[in-house]
């Protein structure tokens, strides 16, 4: 469970932070009004470079050539067989 630590607690709670960070996740440390956030390294790491499932890191990347290639050959795709709707 995710807890909410008072800051002038964490000389005597040390390791308890520490151990319910590593098997909670992200804790809370507060003084007054000020906030700090305790997480792990793997947690900052998936924060910094969170995974994506798509395809922008495609965009922009085929030159115009390959770009008329594509087009070119998805023409077909555009002509209708009239004889296929009757």
């Amino acid at each position: 469970m995710n807890q909410v630590w008072q800051l002038q607690d964490m000389q005597t709670h040390f390791n308890d932070i520490i151990e319910s960070t590593k098997k909670y996740g992200t804790q809370i440390l507060k003084q007054d009004k000020t906030e700090f956030i305790l997480l792990t390294m793997e947690d900052y790491q998936r924060l910094l470079h969170p995974i994506y499932h798509d395809l922008d890191t495609l965009s922009g990347t085929w030159t115009e050539q390959q770009s008329n290639e594509f087009l070119s050959r998805l023409s077909d795709f555009s002509q209708i067989d009239e004889e296929l709707w009757r």
